[in-house]
């Protein structure tokens, strides 16, 4: 059969089918596919989805094709020396999946499990899966692409000039047409076709193995799917989910966030706006004489640019048509250069191009070319001239007509055919663009005129055509014969006319063309009705240019060029008017169809009713009446806004917004709506910012309307909060924003909203902070310090600090207006933001001097780092503390060496190590050091000597230092990471300026001779072993005298010492800037730059005059790098980029509201969780006490935890139970029995408190531990550690002489504060924290947890003892009543408004329970003894009596924990043998004994319980007991493995080897080049590897891996082998250590009562699967690999371990007859792990867990990654 009667044949899928299914043998139709495949119909992909459409029918037609094209594809390939499967087996990573894959998809039957029927007999089945999987095959790296592009392609050159013998004719002709082109840097690493394929059908033989396991219907909690963030690994789950559910379904398939961040948003600022400088109006008219190949119909259309030619002179009517053209292009561009070429020949329109680019420049040049004259262009793309005796048409070629013009250029082609022009043109610059890459690449420089040519990029250049390239222009005699000229250049007359001529489209009658063109008004005043038609036209085309061209296309052509922007709009119109007389316009870049767009009947509808009104406006001169459009506009954007729907799209009517701003009638309300849609989200700002608003609000700042000032600050608060580049646009309008921050009349959310704009236009902008400054912004701000809104105090605060900030002039005008005084009072304002602002402005007031000459500024700036360090030093808020340390490290940067001599006056063991070490130095056995035994520092260990001359204790730097150490022991990791920061910086400067004084002495010593590196090296070790390793770790350093002075050696340094070595150089230059510090930062006390002379071995001596020493500290001002940042800032104007606009009340400023959407989820749950509140409390005024507390027995929950639990609570409204032990905290569903969340932090002293904050909402978890310090937790989700909100230390810290004490004494303080730990009384109502207890605190500190500072601390009667309890505080309780029970067995009462008002003292030993009843009348408390007591609290007399008790009884002298209910009156005593529980009169209701009831549950063994918990509301008791019932993130793999450079070590050795060269020289004499490097053998190996996995086996192999042989593909499989072994695989411990997270993830899917889903998957990367098979020890060898085990045999091979599409499968089989086993699969194969029997194919879950036991319960990723120790380099070799 021919090709020709097979193809109707085979035009379907189903043909095939039908005509095997009607032959009479197989044999017939066997003929008919090998025709059919031979006439090349039936490609492989087709095949395939043949397969997957009608398998079900024709099974057997698939594998007969399949055969057959097969062969056909081998006998296609015979001149290959190499099979297939040689090359796809040794590919390494970028094996195809196929290569390797189990495509035996029945029903497995494993060793251990007999099957019959399909079924198991044991009674095993797979309940749950957990698998991890490689993308699909994609593309290769941008480096791959670039280098294939670039070098291949000169390999292919130099191959087919060569034409090597190996080549058969098809390997020749496969060469010559091989190409990367249709790749691009864009393309990299993207999931190709094949891989999608891998994927599905992966998922597909998955399924049909373990069809119970992985159902076809998708349900989100059966299956759990995970990627990471990139398109190859989303894809991959895309195309597994669409082989499992099928295609119709995956849109269901919900997968969690990937774990980086979303892109960024487009930038809206257009980088390089153009403008037309020059406009060239070519017209070849020849007027009279029609060209020979258009044939005109009569009438025929002939005006040109709305003149009649036949009405004048030939001459004359050129003249008049160009001048109207001009005129036409000069209302769109006034100020260009306009030149004119009537008729030209080839010179002339070379003449006009040449000089137009000379005198432009690099601006754009319009190129206008009419061709009516002149036949259409060529096929060549070729326009015709004339020549010079108009007797001939010239042909001018379109490329010689860009080189004249360059780029950038814009072409207009008014001519029949016009679109062959650009059709030409598109090859011409593609081709273009490659020789200007490659020439780039290649380093051509641009010093000649053809360099320049040949650099040139037309990527800039515009084309516009009249028709397509098969079109010719329309000849209606009621149009122009320019039509297309006419609606780019005079868009409303021929929109009008063309309206009047659809007759269908006619609602008003009699409009004749006459009277369209006497139209009154102009087309740039609105006020007319021409005017207005232009205005509403460029709002419609606008919106459908935005609504239909991409960002960047809109942003190109509708923003750059003022002249192309209106072009393109006018092109528009042409598109429609044009199309409907069967003529399409041409555009380079094209546009998408935009003529049948919906706001084109908007358009009819404006045009319409203007029209209505024509008639009486020119007979009875009626006024014109404006058209509602914009109104009906605005309306529409108003009810999208009001819509509210989360997934409505972006407005169209954003544009006619912008147009809409333009008028005075509409501007408000335009303006209203636009902040309204502003305020939906940085998203909106940029979108608006996209369309172009940004020059119309920035013009409406010179209005001086005064109601447009709130809603234009609204806007500019939005736009600087997304975009804070715009301040340079807002610097001249800086008074605009002034005027409203110091208007009162104006709102306090407005005002704030000025301050902000007016902060971000000072924000390290000098312009702006001069421009301010000569304003009175500063005193508006001063002057407003103290209102009442919070938001308002804040943001006046920041802007100062910005005014001043390096800016050394306004800190000189705040310090004589005291502003660092005024800002002290915010010091203590009750919003931690507030005091946060004010530190930061106090910060950047002493950093804006860097002059440190002017005793003044030293002075101020040290009363303000002791204001600061004494004010907020114990704040609540971490972010206070944080912008503390921010502020301070100015001073260690200013005050350098005076810090550094506080640090090293505290190291009185620091000179005793540098004696010795400079006893035993190397220069000293030399012999070159024999006056330096005795180091000058050593007198700093002195105690003794004269106060006066020494740094008096308590200075200003001994206080800063204690203080920036203090917080370097912070609980919230961020502070005390800051501080240690500073610290680490004091640290390296003591040491780099001791060495330099070293190093100093010790050449001026040597006479100056050279001093050796390897000596200087020893010193410099030396000093650094001298010096304590780190700050924290030193002992006593204040001392109960003053710092020594001692005196030392003089500071001889002489010229000599310039001529020592190098090394030494730059230590003299280190200790000569110190000296210069010295002098030039005092302490303004004479002693204490003497002391500090003294610390570094210098005695003041009177040889130096005060001229020298006035020389020598000329000072020099200098830029400092911070130490530490924080991110305070871009936090606060993070406020003003959330959605929400009304967050103000007009009545009460100071209180946020938020819009509360009455559908949202969010509002739903909350009203759920307040109608259960209620319903709990009902239950509990219905409920009996004594009756419930005898069935108290019946409730019954048991969990073991890891040690015994020391505090327990119950949730009051969750089905929830907090426990904690030791360091830690853990939140329990007991209903569920699982782990919701746990609190817990390494190195973390013992939890003493806890309490349950926010319990009626979204609670918290508030975590008080032994040192004082108190932690805020939020629970995580589902069983993931819980996140850290706040952390403080919430009791008066010891005094200072104790902060860093011995060994000895931290070992007894340690025993103080385990015997009393901090408790803990959380008042919900005031939101109060009442903190007691600790070794050292006697009195109790309140806090107030919502404004996040302390109340008042009660201790005005002393405390002999320690607080052991406080009484807690029901929900609702308002009391001021605070009650402590201590351990001397007294009972305290506390006023929270009069400090101490009673005490009771009826105990006898430590107090370990007090309950206040909620009248507040009753307490309850209870001490170790066993006596418990029931106080009437009214029988409070005096602070001196007593308060005797309503009852008393005995529970028992082994009593170890308490508890009371708080409404039902139960009291529970616990001890070894039970718990009895009594009535508020000592009956007892309850006893639980050790062998009853849930405490018999614990086994034979005793128990006592621990702790005891009454649930608030409910009669539930807890109760702990003592027997404990109840990798690219990885920053230190990334330094010692993947960055370090003995990590490739192997892989750079391995190419010297022999097996290396052989394979080098194999490919050389294969291609014959011998110049080739191993770099380009590794580039063709790479191509050939990616090119044979994108391609299906029976389509011909790659070109490139014709060059190769199998050894040769063995080395280079071989040498990424060893690249992958040492940084992804087994050469270092860490790297597969770091995969225990996802082993761990493992068995808490596969091991867990309640997993998150029965089947999950995680899509990823090679380098994961290689560190997790590793850490499983699967492929692993007896020995290293090293570059000498080439040949030997190894397991780690690649190209069989992480393929594409490489999987690791872990399926759970729950048994009847025995335990849980595991079936471990890796590539769709049994593997037998370590540990597990060899025999069987399945392992025992809880073996697999044992042997992995370390993976899942001891996995700290972030101490692993962290650590500081270095991993061992490299294994002997």
């Amino acid at each position: 059969m021919t090709k020709r009667a097979l193809t109707p044949i085979f035009s379907q899928p189903t043909m095939l089918t039908r005509v095997c299914d009607q032959s009479k043998a197989m044999y017939e139709c066997i003929d008919i596919c090998l025709t059919f495949i031979r006439s090349q119909l039936l490609p492989i992909d087709k095949l395939r989805q043949f397969k997957r459409l009608y398998e079900l029918q024709s099974i057997w037609l698939y594998n007969l094709l399949l055969l057959i094209v097969t062969a056909t594809a081998v006998a296609a390939t015979t001149c290959n020396n190499i099979e297939r499967h040689e090359i796809e087996s040794r590919l390494s990573t970028k094996t195809p999946y196929r290569n390797i894959a189990n495509f035996n998809d029945s029903t497995p039957q494993y060793t251990g499990i007999y099957f019959y029927n399909n079924n198991p007999t044991v009674g095993c089945h797979p309940t749950r899966i957990w698998s991890i999987i490689r993308h699909g095959t994609r593309n290769p790296s941008e480096s791959v692409i670039l280098d294939a592009q670039q070098r291949l392609s000169e390999l292919k050159s130099l191959l087919m000039e060569k034409s090597p013998p190996q080549l058969c004719d098809e390997e020749l002709e496969q060469l010559r047409h091989w190409s990367w082109q249709h790749l691009s840097p864009q393309d990299e690493k993207l999931l190709v076709a094949e891989g999608e394929d891998e994927l599905v059908q992966l998922a597909e033989r998955m399924q049909l193995r373990f069809p119970s396991l992985l159902p076809d219907i998708y349900n989100p909690e059966w299956y759990y799917m995970k990627y990471t963030d990139t398109q190859r690994t989303l894809k991959s789950a895309q195309s597994f989910a669409t082989g499992l559910f099928g295609r119709h379904r995956t849109h269901a398939v919900k997968y969690p966030q990937p774990s980086r961040r979303d892109p960024v948003l487009r930038p809206w600022r257009i980088r390089e706006r153009m403008k037309t400088q020059s406009v060239a109006l070519v017209l070849c008219l020849n007027i009279g004489v029609d060209p020979p190949d258009v044939v005109k119909i009569q009438p025929c259309a002939r005006l040109e640019c709305w003149i009649d030619p036949s009405s004048v002179s030939a001459p004359k009517a050129m003249e008049l048509i160009g001048s109207n053209l001009q005129m036409q292009y000069e209302r769109w561009q006034p100020r260009a250069r306009y030149k004119k070429c009537h008729d030209p020949t080839v010179e002339d329109v070379k003449k006009l191009c040449t000089s137009l680019r000379r005198n432009a420049k690099g601006e754009r040049i319009l190129f206008h070319y009419n061709g009516h004259g002149v036949p259409k262009p060529t096929a060549n793309g070729e326009i015709w001239v004339f020549n010079k005796t108009f007797t001939q048409y010239i042909p001018l070629s379109i490329f010689e007509l860009i080189n004249w013009m360059s780029a950038p250029s814009i072409y207009v082609y008014d001519c029949s055919n016009a679109g062959i022009i650009i059709n030409s043109f598109q090859p011409y610059a593609e081709q273009h663009e490659q020789e200007l890459a490659r020439a780039q690449a290649a380093g051509i420089g641009a010093n000649t005129p053809a360099a320049v040519q040949q650099l040139v990029s037309y990527k800039n250049c515009i084309h516009l055509a009249a028709c397509a390239a098969n079109e010719i222009l329309p000849m209606n005699a009621q149009l122009p014969a320019d039509l297309f000229t006419s609606c780019l250049t005079t868009p409303i007359n021929i929109a009008l006319k063309w309206y009047a001529m659809q007759e269908k489209l006619g609602m008003v009658p009699c409009i004749q063309s006459e009277l369209i063109d006497k139209i009154p008004g102009k087309v740039n005043d609105r006020r007319t009705m021409m005017g207005e038609l232009n205005w509403i036209f460029t709002a419609i085309t606008d919106t459908i240019a935005w609504n239909t061209l991409p960002r960047e296309l809109f942003q190109r052509l509708f923003r750059q060029d003022l002249l192309v922007a209106s072009l393109f709009r006018n092109f528009l119109l042409a598109e429609r008017i044009l199309r409907s007389h069967d003529c399409t316009p041409v555009s380079l870049p094209a546009l998408p169809p935009c003529h049948r767009h919906p706001m084109w009947k908007a358009w009819d509808l404006v045009v319409d009713l203007a029209l209505q009104q024509l008639p009486a406006i020119l007979d009875q001169q009626a006024p014109y009446r404006q058209l509602p459009f914009f109104e009906h506009q605005l309306t529409a954007f108003q009810v999208w806004l009001d819509s509210e729907s989360e997934t409505r799209t972006p407005p169209e009517q954003l544009p006619i917004v912008l147009q809409v701003l333009l008028s005075q009638v509409h501007r408000l309300r335009a303006l209203e709506l636009l902040a309204r849609f502003l305020d939906l989200g940085p998203w909106a700002v940029n979108l608006a910012l996209g369309v172009g608003i940004f020059p119309y609000v920035l013009k409406l700042l010179q209005s001086s309307t005064r109601e447009l000032r709130p809603v234009l600050v609204f806007i500019w608060a939005k736009i600087l909060a997304v975009d804070p580049s715009c301040q340079v646009d807002l610097v001249k309008q800086y008074k605009y924003f002034l005027s409203v921050l110091q208007d009162n009349t104006v709102s306090k959310q407005h005002r704030t909203l000025a301050a902000f704009v007016l902060a971000s236009i000072v924000h390290n902008f000098l312009l702006g902070q001069t421009s301010a400054l000569q304003g009175p912004l500063l005193s508006n701000c001063l002057e407003q310090l103290n209102d009442s809104s919070w938001l308002l105090r804040q943001w006046l605060a920041i802007c100062l600090g910005m005014l001043w900030q390096h800016f050394e002039q306004a800190r000189w005008s705040g310090a004589r207006d005291l502003a660092h005084e005024k800002l002290y009072v915010l010091l203590m304002d009750p919003i931690p933001e507030v005091r946060a602002a004010a530190v930061f402005a106090l910060g950047t007031f002493i950093s804006s001097v860097t002059d440190r000459s002017e005793e003044q500024a030293n002075n101020i700036d040290r009363i303000i780092a002791i204001t600061l360090l004494k004010t907020v030093a114990e704040d609540m808020s971490p972010l206070v503390r944080l912008e503390l340390l921010a502020a301070l490290q100015w001073m260690v940067l200013l005050f350098e060496a005076q810090f550094v001599t506080v640090y090293m006056a505290e190291q009185p063991k620091s000179a005793t190590m540098l004696q010795h070490a400079h006893s035993t130095h190397s220069l000293e056995r030399h012999g070159l050091m024999p006056s330096l035994r005795t180091s000058s520092i050593s007198n700093m260990s002195s105690c003794g000597g004269s106060s006066s001359s020494g740094i008096p204790y308590q200075s200003i730097f001994n206080t800063l230092w204690l203080g920036i150490q203090q917080l370097g022991q912070d609980p919230f990791p961020s502070v005390a990471q800051a501080a240690q920061k500073i610290i680490s910086h004091v640290h390296e400067a003591a040491l780099s300026m001791f060495m330099a004084k070293e190093a100093t002495t010790v050449t001026a010593q040597s006479g100056g001779a050279n001093v050796s590196n390897r000596d200087t090296d020893k010193l410099s070790s030396s000093l650094s072993v001298s010096l304590p390793p780190s700050p924290n770790t030193r002992g006593h350093y204040l001392q109960q005298c003053s710092p020594p002075v001692g005196v030392g050696v003089g500071v001889g340094v002489g010229v000599g010492v310039t001529h020592g070595a190098p090394g030494a150089t730059r230590l003299n230059s280190a200790w000569l800037k110190y000296q210069s510090k010295l002098r030039t930062s005092s302490m303004n006390e004479d002693s204490d730059v003497a002391a500090a002379n003294v610390a570094m071995g210098e005695a003041h001596s009177g040889a130096s005059s005060g001229s020298e020493s006035q020389a020598e500290a000329a000072p020099t001002k200098c830029t400092l790098q911070p130490i530490v940042q924080t991110n305070f800032i871009p936090w606060a104007i993070s406020y003003f980029t959330r959605p929400g606009k009304q967050r103000y009340s007009e009545q009460q400023e100071t209180q946020q509201l938020w819009p509360q959407d009455r559908n949202s989820a969010e509002l739903r749950a909350r009203e759920y969780r307040c109608q259960r509140n209620n319903l709990i409390k009902q239950q509990l005024q219905a409920g009996g006490c004594e009756s419930s507390v005898r069935r108290l027995d019946a409730y019954n929950w048991n969990r073991k935890t890891q040690f015994t639990p020391s505090l327990v609570k119950l949730a009051p409204f969750e089905q929830q139970i907090a426990v904690a032990y030791k360091d830690k905290v853990l939140l329990y569903d007991f209903v569920r029995n699982s782990v919701l969340s746990w609190a817990a932090d390494s190195e973390l002293s013992r939890v003493s408190s806890f309490e349950l904050l926010n319990a009626h909402d979204l609670g918290l978890l508030l975590v008080a531990h032994e040192d004082g310090n108190v932690r805020i937790w939020q629970a995580g989700e589902a069983q993931e550690e819980a996140r850290l909100i706040s952390a403080w230390h919430a009791l008066p810290r010891a005094s200072n002489s104790n902060i860093h004490s011995s060994g000895s004494s931290s070992s007894s303080s340690s025993s103080a504060s385990s015997d009393y730990g901090v408790v803990t009384a959380w008042q919900q109502s005031c939101e109060h924290l009442v903190v007691g207890g600790g070794s050292s605190s006697r009195c109790l500190r309140i806090w107030d947890l919502k404004r996040e500072m302390r109340v008042t601390d009660l201790e005005s009667a002393p405390m002999r003892s320690a607080v052991r309890v406080l009484a807690p505080y029901t929900t609702n309780m308002a009391s001021n009543l605070v009650i402590a029970g201590c351990a001397d067995g007294s009972v305290r009462f506390y006023d929270k408004r009069s400090s101490y008002i009673g005490i009771s003292r009826q105990h006898s030993s430590s107090i370990i329970h007090a309950c206040l009843r909620p009248n507040e009348r009753t307490l309850v408390t209870g001490c170790a003894a066993g006596r418990v007591n029931v106080l009437d609290l009214r029988s409070i007399r005096s602070p001196t009596g007593d308060c005797r008790p309503l009852r008393q009884w005995e529970a028992g002298a082994d009593v170890t924990a308490m508890a009371s209910h708080q409404f039902e009156g139960a009291i529970a005593c616990g001890s070894a043998s039970k718990i009895s529980i009594y009535s508020l009169d000592g009956r007892t209701l309850n006893v639980l004994r050790s062998n009853e009831g849930f405490m018999g549950s614990m086994g034979s063994k005793i128990v006592h319980p621990t702790c005891l918990s009454f649930h608030e509301y409910k009669v539930q008791l807890a109760v702990g007991f003592v027997d404990n019932t109840f990798y690219k993130l990885c920053s230190r793999w990334k330094t010692d493995v993947d960055k370090n450079p003995d990590t490739m070590f192997n892989a750079r050795s391995f190419l010297a080897e022999p097996a290396m060269q052989s394979a080098v020289n194999y490919v050389r004499n294969q291609t014959q080049l011998k110049n080739l490097r191993v770099h380009d053998i590794q580039l063709m190996y790479q191509v050939c590897a990616f090119e044979t996995a994108w391609q299906p086996r029976p389509s011909p192999l790659s070109i490139w891996c014709r060059f190769f042989d199998v050894a040769a593909l063995e080395a280079l499989e071989f040498a990424e082998d060893l690249e992958y072994y040492w940084n992804d695989g087994y050469g270092y411990e860490l790297t597969h250590r770091i995969a225990c997270p996802a082993i761990a993830d493992l068995f808490a899917a596969i091991d867990t009562p309640q997993p998150r889903a029965n089947a999950t998957f995680y899509f990823t990367h090679s380098g994961t699967l290689l560190k997790m098979l590793a850490h499983l020890g699967v492929a692993k060898d007896a020995k290293p690999l090293t570059y000498k085990d080439f040949g030997s045999k190894r397991r780690w091979r690649t190209s069989q371990i992480d393929a594409f599409a490489t999987n690791l499968a872990f399926v759970r089989y729950d048994c009847e007859d025995k335990e849980p086993q595991v079936l471990v699969l890796h590539q769709e194969r049994v593997v037998h792990l370590p540990g597990c029997a060899p025999h069987e194919d399945l392992c025992a879950l809880s073996r697999l867990r044992a042997n992995y036991a370390d993976s899942v319960e001891r996995c700290d990723f972030e101490t692993l990654c962290q650590a500081q120790h270095k991993e061992k380099q490299r294994s002997e070799l």
